[in-house]
């Protein structure tokens, strides 16, 4: 049988089903049909790729049309199509499901549009593009700083400006959040040598931490009255990164077009301690402005001893002003300032962030 092609002495199921249709109307309903008038109308099947398959279905055709000399109301002939396209089709195709389009030559009727699905569950919360920074403000009070607004909160904590450690110093930049530690001891880290054997506490190692705007105690402080000088701070998630701005003058300077004010301070530049350690800050981090001015703005904590203190060697460093016309002379005035007149040769500062 070619493609296209109906079979020799075969009816269609369409005129076979109108057939039965009209001999039931006519008969009321209970017509019936002779072993030969069945066989005359057997069902033509359209054509199959493969021969066997071909052959199977025109096997189960002549026994499902042949095999019974009892009459059948014409009804079950319909039902039977219907059974066939729905129970056996599926069986008899499965190689062919993988491709609609190579079933339709062969069941061409449709069924009616199903009803819709029940909805999905809820996707996934969006995020936002500028997801990934972080910020780190420090109070330079016990009191834990809030985040600017619209960031979240990553974690609270002290405020770790540098270590030393056999008499070296390892600087902490106040602007990333390795400066913001959750926890705070006068002896944060612990040493270990070639033999694998550690020490904790066991030598005058230091650690140096940004302090509050306490009065400076006459005597070294310890256990419960060192909180109050140890300046709290937070890490927060900002949508772009914060640059600091510096006005090597006493007014303070303006964000740049497109950027928002986080914070005004002063420019904090550098700073020592024993042994001539120390370290600095990055003029571009936020950490090189510091909200409050003190001549000694950090606190020495030995590690051994669990004490904390102002020692005469700690010394601080600024920028500051620079006059338009004073740029290029040959030798700097020099000057001796006193409390009262300190923060007016320090530079002002302010911190900024890219509107987005």
């Amino acid at each position: 049988v070619g493609r296209g092609e109906p079979q020799r002495g075969c009816t269609s199921i369409k005129s076979m089903v109108s057939s039965q249709e009209l001999a039931e109307n006519s008969k009321g309903g209970k017509g019936t049909e002779s072993q030969h008038s069945r066989a005359a109308t057997k069902p033509c099947f359209p054509f199959f790729p493969l021969p066997s398959l071909r052959k199977g279905l025109e096997i189960w055709q002549e026994k499902e049309w042949m095999g019974s000399t009892n009459a059948v109301p014409g009804k079950k002939g319909v039902v039977a199509v219907q059974l066939m396209r729905t129970v056996l089709a599926p069986v008899l195709l499965a190689p062919w499901q993988g491709n609609k389009q190579d079933l339709t030559p062969f069941f061409p009727l449709s069924g009616i549009a199903g009803k819709p699905g029940p909805s999905g569950l809820p996707g996934m919360p969006g995020r936002s593009v500028g997801v990934g920074y972080t910020l780190v403000k420090h109070s330079q009070s016990e009191q834990i700083p809030p985040c600017p607004v619209g960031m979240n909160k990553l974690w609270e904590g002290y405020s770790l400006l540098y270590v030393e450690g056999q008499e070296k110093a390892h600087n902490q930049d106040l602007g990333f959040a390795g400066s913001c530690l959750p926890r705070f001891s006068t002896m944060p880290f612990i040493y270990c040598n070639i033999n694998e054997v550690c020490y904790y506490a066991s030598r005058n190692d230091k650690s140096y931490w940004l302090s509050t705007t306490a009065p400076i105690p006459m005597m070294p402080v310890s256990s419960f009255q060192i909180p109050q000088y140890i300046s709290r701070c937070s890490v927060c998630e900002a949508p772009s990164q914060a640059v600091a701005v510096h006005s090597q003058d006493i007014t303070i300077p303006q964000c740049p077009e497109g950027w928002r004010s986080l914070w005004i301070g002063y420019s904090f530049l550098m700073h020592t301690a024993a042994g001539a350690e120390g370290g600095g800050q990055s003029l571009v981090s936020p950490g090189s402005c510091l909200e409050d001015f003190r001549a000694t703005p950090f606190i020495e904590c030995n590690g051994a001893r669990g004490t904390c203190h102002y020692f005469a060697n700690k010394y601080s460093f600024w920028l500051t002003t620079v006059e338009q016309t004073q740029q290029f002379v040959e030798l700097p005035l020099s000057e001796t300032l006193k409390a009262g007149q300190l923060r007016t040769r320090v530079g002002r500062c302010q911190v900024c962030m890219k509107n987005l």
